[in-house]
């Protein structure tokens, strides 16, 4: 199973944002928004996640989270 670090560092990296604990900022940038939503969505995708772990490791609330994976969703559709 990935870890969470592992997936910060993945994806910080897919994105050219570094240090990977960026992603964890508040920052509504769009690069930073859509990479924290990619990072959110990989997390959703783990077996045994649930939006309120995710919220916690992020520091945002679980309805936030679940905002975040739709929003990522419907990038990936497009």
């Amino acid at each position: 199973m990935t870890t969470f670090a592992e997936i910060l560092c993945a994806v910080s990296a897919r994105h050219g944002i570094m240090p990977p604990t960026r992603l964890l900022t508040r920052s509504k940038r769009p690069r930073m928004v859509r990479a924290r939503d990619e990072a959110i969505w990989l997390m959703r995708q783990r077996p045994g996640s649930t939006l309120q772990g995710i919220g916690e490791d992020f520091g945002m609330h679980h309805t936030s989270v679940m905002i975040a994976v739709q929003r990522h969703e419907r990038r990936a559709r497009v």
